[in-house]
């Protein structure tokens, strides 16, 4: 008898010790987010939305992680990285990895997600899904509180979900500091394609949850349909570019006036649309409406959506466009040295904007990993109008040469 009070003594002693702080009794709320390497709306919500929510709820935490994470020998992003709290539990699943895009498909299934909600930052709690970075930080907090007063969460009833959570390992204990209350939170997030914006990391033991760590191939086949369709525009206009050369070459010095095709303020109108939408979504931070091919909200909330950090890539265009029209105007209604000017200049301002959009483009498929249809449709549209106004804009150079 003796001997087995001994032992319970013992237990007594070392439970409490080694039961992690997802354990403590109370309520819990528990939900999962899938994200994927890199994009900005999640980028956002896990940023800078969920740590008040920690802050708020918990005042324990502890770290788990299913697979190796990323160190010398291995760059990949873990499948599952989860922070369990003594109230709010989240796992991050990582939808670019085949265990994490799997448990996203179980989970849309499981839930009977509409496909024009199949984007992320995906969270699913209880037996709701919230998507996107307006949805989520509004709704969340509340289906909190809701759970909390009715005794709790479980976790949300996807295949394959409980297997993975009992597989997890724990990470060193985290201690946020009043400086630092996102101290731990990875900056990784998801969207429907699995595309991705390169985002700043948040220190986590032992993980960096950085865009980074994927290679140019493996950034590329986080959406193999819209980043081919990237690569085509490109080499289309790249293609351009050399037809253009060729034709100023050969073509023949000749002062004969050679008027603007009538599609280049057509053309300019739709380019101005496009980019004024663009600019008006690089400047709200809202969600654009991408359509089925590609992801333009993640490209929109990337670094190079904003030349030199600053300017907006899309205002810029909005500018080169209303430029163009103006110079059109001018063409059709000026005199014949200002419209001659001006067609030189809609072929400067057209040619130098296909080369920043080759630039862009180059960038979506094997840096960003995400493409913007709204993006590539600019790019198409500026190309297009500096082979319409390059053969005009050579005959008035020569004509203003010889004057």
């Amino acid at each position: 008898m003796s001997r087995l009070i001994r032992i319970l003594i013992i237990l007594a002693i070392l439970v409490p010790i080694t039961t992690p702080a997802w354990a403590d009794e109370g309520p819990v709320v528990q939900a999962v987010l899938f994200y994927s390497p890199s994009c900005g709306h999640c980028h956002k919500i896990i940023q800078e939305d969920l740590p008040l929510l920690y802050e708020k709820h918990n005042s324990q935490e502890e770290w788990f992680i299913l697979g190796e994470p990323p160190g010398e020998e291995t760059s990949e992003l873990p499948p599952i990285v989860g922070l369990m709290g003594d109230t709010l539990q989240i796992l991050y699943i990582n939808a670019a990895t085949p265990i994490g895009s799997e448990l996203f498909g179980n989970a849309l299934l499981a839930f009977d997600v509409p496909q024009n909600r199949y984007g992320v930052p995906n969270l699913f709690i209880g037996e709701t899904s919230l998507v996107g970075s307006i949805e989520i930080p509004e709704l969340f907090p509340g289906l909190i509180d809701e759970a909390l007063e009715q005794g709790g969460s479980p976790w949300p009833d996807i295949t394959g979900l409980e297997e993975a959570i009992e597989a997890m390992v724990p990470l060193e204990e985290l201690e946020p500091t009043a400086e630092s209350p996102s101290e731990g939170t990875p900056t990784v997030s998801a969207n429907p394609n699995g595309t991705a914006t390169t985002v700043d990391p948040v220190p986590t033991p032992g993980v960096d949850f950085s865009a980074d760590n994927l290679s140019v191939w493996e950034k590329f086949q986080l959406d193999p349909i819209g980043n081919s369709l990237s690569v085509i525009v490109l080499i289309g206009m790249i293609a351009s570019l050399a037809v253009m050369a060729v034709r100023w070459r050969d073509q023949k010095k000749t002062k004969k006036r050679r008027n603007l095709h009538w599609v280049v303020p057509l053309l300019a109108m739709v380019g101005l649309v496009v980019a004024g939408y663009l600019a008006f979504i690089e400047s709200t931070g809202g969600e654009a409406v991408c359509g089925p091919v590609g992801d333009c909200n993640t490209v929109q909330q990337s670094e190079y959506a904003f030349l030199f950090g600053v300017v907006s890539v899309g205002l810029l265009g909005m500018l080169s466009y209303i430029a163009i029209l103006s110079a059109w105007l001018i063409d059709r209604w000026g005199s014949e040295q200002l419209a001659d000017l001006a067609q030189i200049a809609i072929f400067l301002m057209s040619f130098f904007g296909t080369l920043f959009s080759i630039y862009l483009t180059f960038l979506e498929p094997f840096v960003i990993g995400a493409t913007c249809a709204w993006c590539l449709t600019s790019a198409v549209v500026i190309t297009a109008l500096m082979l319409l106004s390059a053969k005009p804009a050579k005959a008035a150079l020569y004509r203003l040469r010889s004057n």
